[in-house]
C-alpha cells in the first residue's frame, strides 16, 4: 500500500486543484501571499514526492499546474528533490476579506 501511495500522485494533484479553486476564487480569493496558499503547498509537496519517486520522469506533472507562479514554486521543489536536497518547509495561510455592513 505504501509503495502505491508513493507512485500514485493523482490524489495529490486533485486536492491541489480543489484548493487552487478556493484560493483563486473570484468571489473571495485568498489574500495571503501566494507562496503560502494551501494549493501552492500541495503542489510543492506533490512535485517533491514525485521527483523523489520518479526522478526526471515526474517533470511531466508540472504541465498540470496552470498557474505560472504556483508552477514555479512546484518546479523549485521538484528540482530540489532531484538534487537530493531537503524539502522546503512552507507554511499555509488562508485569509479571505469579508465585507462589513
Amino acid at each position: 500500500m505504501r509503495a502505491e501511495m508513493e507512485t500514485n500522485f493523482e490524489p495529490h494533484f486533485q486536492e491541489a486543484a480543489r484548493l487552487y479553486a478556493e484560493d483563486a476564487d473570484a468571489q473571495g480569493p485568498n489574500s495571503s501571499p501566494r507562496e503560502c496558499w494551501p494549493s501552492t503547498q500541495e503542489y510543492r509537496n506533490a512535485m517533491f514526492r514525485a521527483g523523489k519517486s520518479q526522478d526526471r520522469r515526474a517533470g511531466s506533472y508540472l504541465d498540470r499546474i496552470t498557474d505560472p507562479g504556483l508552477r514555479l514554486f512546484a518546479e523549485i521543489e521538484f528540482i530540489a528533490a532531484l538534487a537530493g536536497l531537503p524539502q522546503f518547509a512552507g507554511s499555509r495561510r488562508v485569509f479571505h476579506f469579508q465585507e462589513t455592513y
